[in-house]
C-alpha cells in the first residue's frame, strides 16, 4: 500500500485535509473439502486493488481569547473516507470447522467479495481545555457486498458466510471528555 495526505488551509477559518490509499490485497489458497474432491494447490482467490480517498473539512467557528493562532474552541467538522472490508482466511476458504462448544459447523465460502465501505459524517466540537470537549456527531456508512454470517435453513446448525448485497448503517454519538 501506498499513501498520499495533504492538508491546506482553504481561508482563516477553513481546512481541509485529503489522502489517497493505494492497496493492493492478495491471498493465495491451498486446501480440499472434506469429501477431497474440490481441491485448491496455492490458487490465487484474493487480487484486488483498492482506491480509498479521504477527506476532513474543518469550520472554526469561534477564537480563544489568546495570541495563538491555532487556539479556536469550536469546530464543525465534515469527513468521507472510503474504506473496505477484506474476508478473513477461513470465510474465504472451502473449510468446514467444527465448534464443539456451540455444537456449529462453519462453513467457508471461497466465492466471497471483499466490502467497499463509504463512511460520511458531520460532527459539532466544543473544547474547553486543553484536552476537554463536548460534540456531537452524525454517520452515514454505505457497504457494498458486506460480509454477513447465516444459518443454512436446511441444517440450522451450519453457517457460512456470505455477500449480502447492499447495507446502510446511520447514527449519531454524543462525546464529553473531562478531566478529572
Amino acid at each position: 500500500g501506498a499513501y498520499v495526505m495533504n492538508e491546506l488551509p482553504i481561508t482563516k477559518n477553513f481546512d481541509a485535509t485529503y489522502g489517497l490509499r493505494v492497496e493492493h490485497a492478495t491471498n493465495n489458497y491451498t486446501g480440499q473439502n472434506n469429501v477431497g474432491d474440490v481441491k485448491y494447490v496455492n490458487e490465487r482467490v484474493l487480487d484486488e486493488w483498492s482506491l480509498l480517498p479521504s477527506v476532513n473539512l474543518v469550520y472554526r467557528i469561534n477564537k480563544l481569547k489568546t495570541d495563538s493562532p491555532s487556539a479556536r474552541n469550536t469546530n464543525i467538522r465534515a469527513a468521507y473516507t472510503k474504506t473496505v472490508a477484506r474476508p478473513s482466511f477461513k470465510e474465504k476458504s472451502i473449510s468446514q470447522i467444527y465448534d464443539p462448544i456451540q455444537g456449529r459447523r462453519y462453513n467457508g465460502n471461497i466465492d466471497l467479495l471483499q466490502t467497499t465501505i463509504h463512511n460520511a459524517d458531520l460532527r459539532y466540537e466544543y473544547f474547553f481545555g486543553r484536552t476537554e470537549l463536548i460534540s456531537a456527531s452524525v454517520f452515514y456508512k454505505h457497504f457494498i457486498n458486506p460480509i454477513e454470517v447465516v444459518a443454512n435453513v436446511a441444517a440450522p446448525s451450519e453457517v457460512q458466510p456470505v455477500n449480502a448485497g447492499v447495507a446502510d448503517v446511520y447514527g449519531a454519538e454524543f462525546e464529553i471528555r473531562k478531566a478529572l
